[in-house]
């Protein structure tokens, strides 16, 4: 079966940006995104390279630093960052069942077709911005905790 289906990368590259636009212009460590997020800082390190290199991160180093929005988070898609990672997603996904492509017709009638349809949506129209609430008060919520 095909769907559109995000990788561990692109789960670490929305959370991280999200995480990223919530601390605002002092930015946020790569160690506190690893906390809060639980991923492997080997790969998180990975993405947020990737990330920096296309422009959506800018980084400073040392004990202060860590990384920031290099653009503004209404002008951040999630399919942007889903696509600077894993590269342009084919639209025209098709599922089937045992390879028999009659099955998905009776039995699933184009719902395959009708998820990934609505997930590229929500992917092309969900901004950084309005994950950003969400990701504040995790975040807030962490930083209470290591006070």
């Amino acid at each position: 079966m095909s769907f559109v289906a995000l990788k561990e990368a692109n789960i670490i590259a929305i959370h991280g940006m999200a995480l990223i636009s919530a601390a605002g212009e002092q930015g946020i460590s790569a160690r506190k995104i690893e906390k809060i997020t639980k991923c492997s800082i080997n790969h998180l390190f990975k993405v947020l390279e990737i990330l920096e290199k296309f422009g959506y991160l800018k980084s400073k180093k040392g004990p202060h630093g860590g990384y920031a929005l290099n653009k503004p988070a209404n002008e951040i898609t999630l399919i942007e960052l889903v696509e600077t990672i894993s590269g342009k997603i084919d639209e025209q996904i098709e599922c089937f069942v045992d390879n028999r492509k009659i099955l998905n017709k009776i039995v699933l009638n184009n719902l395959c077709h009708e998820l990934t349809e609505y997930f590229i949506s929500y992917l092309k129209t969900t901004k950084l911005s309005d994950l950003t609430p969400q990701a504040k008060r995790i975040l807030d919520n962490y930083n209470k905790k290591e006070g």
